[in-house]
């Protein structure tokens, strides 16, 4: 299995370092717009909605783009 609850709701819509690690959006429209951050067998969540994310992009990137400060769930 995933270890990204609901996996198949997510859309990869940037790749970091050549794939060590991605950014998703869920894009089922009756549940949240939620960004997460994907590393191996770990996620995190980055921003409940992509326009929070871009918000969160131009104030801090490194929480953005690597998690910094995100709680990781490693499976």
């Amino acid at each position: 299995g995933s270890i990204l609850p609901d996996a198949n709701d997510y859309f990869a819509f940037a790749d970091c370092m050549i794939w060590s690690h991605v950014l998703a959006v869920r894009l089922a429209s009756e549940k949240a717009t939620d960004v997460v951050w994907l590393c191996g067998s770990s996620y995190a969540k980055i921003a409940p909605t992509f326009s929070e994310f871009w918000a969160l992009y131009l104030s801090d990137i490194d929480a953005a783009l690597f998690a910094k400060g995100r709680p990781i769930v490693s499976r």
